[in-house]
């Protein structure tokens, strides 16, 4: 294999790695309670989204010379509004996603370790907030070739899980729609397919092989959520109404003791993987963009999202929703705007180009628009 056919699949795997994460394990939850037809709904016109903002986002990369994050390609394109705006959105949302992982890894952990050394699920995401939270400041990043093949084993797990599913399936378990709980799935599946974060980290692995980083950004978007789509009706299907919010704790009964702790050890993975990869990605925005020392860095980094946890709430779902509905649909959002501003004023030209009326980033605009104030009002407010 060459080695611009190896960095082509490691970037498609960086994109993987991101999606299938701690949102994956929320979603059946999610889907049982809306309805299968709601949940199809849902992944259609999400999914159509995700991609196209990856792809706004790929080449507004591709228009600008010097490497920035999204903060900083938002003060370029749309001045120190959008730099502010950007930086709360983009904070906020690597925050909620860094402590829904405490709560989702602290749960695995638990699950898995409990029933042996004792305590409690708060005292095993501690541990594992504090193991990851280490890792981060030594500057432990997944290489290219691990992440692979952690990928590659998070996908047999998947693929062992989904059979033992598929054994236990019962169509009666699917509903149409529930009209109660119909916008449910809205921010916790926009959080689980959100991939923003990753988008830079595959231009910086393709940096000698451009020419492929459109087709990585499909191909790195398209493939999780096919994963997401299969894994998360499977379950709904074998386990029925009496999902938990985290989806593996459902599957004790369906999958037996051995391949139960493999679906464990497989969420582990996922979070891990994402974890590492948001949680360096804030540390550089620091540093990169607000000249932060390192260890400055790591402390914002790491301390404000504990703090939410010891003092705030523990609602995987909850946390998963808004930080997707609210923060993710705001980045979303910024992205769209960015890409209009960077169509005028890029500074290079791009080795991709999407030829598209302004029609469609503004459709973006508005649905993420909607989202946001449906995700304040019933998730915040009300």
């Amino acid at each position: 294999m060459t080695d611009q056919n190896k960095s082509f699949i490691y970037s498609i795997s960086i994109l993987t790695g991101t999606m299938v994460g701690v949102g994956i394990f929320g979603i059946p939850y999610v889907l049982a309670k809306a309805g299968a037809l709601a949940g199809i709904l849902y992944f259609i016109i999400l999914g159509a989204i995700v991609l196209l903002v990856n792809l706004f986002y790929g080449e507004i990369i591709l228009r600008t010379k010097e490497e920035h994050r999204l903060v900083g390609y938002a003060e370029i394109y749309l001045g120190k509004w959008g730099k502010r705006l950007t930086t709360f959105s983009n904070i906020a949302g690597f925050y909620g996603a860094i402590l829904a992982y405490t709560l989702i890894g602290g749960q695995f952990l638990f699950l898995l370790l409990g029933p042996i050394f004792g305590g409690t699920s708060v005292v095993y995401s501690l541990i594992f907030f504090g193991a990851i939270a280490l890792a981060i400041f030594v500057g432990l990043a997944l290489i290219k070739e691990a992440e692979l093949i952690m990928n590659i084993f998070l996908v047999l797990t998947f693929i062992i899980i989904c059979i033992a599913s598929i054994l236990k399936l019962n169509l009666a378990s699917y509903t149409a729609f529930n009209w109660s709980d119909v916008f449910l799935p809205y921010g916790v599946i926009l959080f689980a397919l959100g991939s923003l974060s990753a988008v830079p980290e595959v231009r910086e692995v393709l940096r000698n092989n451009p020419q492929k980083f459109k087709q990585a950004i499909k191909w790195g978007t398209i493939i999780p959520i096919i994963i997401t789509i299969i894994f998360s009706f499977l379950i709904v299907g074998a386990v029925g109404g009496n999902i938990t919010p985290d989806a593996i704790a459902s599957l004790k009964s369906i999958l037996g003791l051995k391949l139960y702790a493999l679906g464990i050890f497989f969420g582990l993975l996922a979070v891990i993987t994402s974890f590492l990869v948001i949680g360096l990605n804030l540390k550089r925005l620091y540093v990169f963009d607000y000249r932060l020392k390192n260890y400055q860095a790591w402390i914002l980094s790491m301390l404000v999202p504990l703090i939410i946890y010891i003092f705030g709430t523990k609602d995987f779902i909850k946390v998963i929703g808004i930080t997707g509905g609210i923060l993710g649909g705001l980045d979303g959002l910024l992205v769209s705007l960015i890409y209009l501003r960077a169509k005028k004023l890029g500074q290079r030209q791009p080795e991709y180009n999407l030829r598209l009326s302004r029609f469609w980033p503004g459709l973006v605009i508005a649905i993420f628009g909607l989202g946001i104030i449906y995700e304040i009002y019933f998730s915040i407010l009300k």
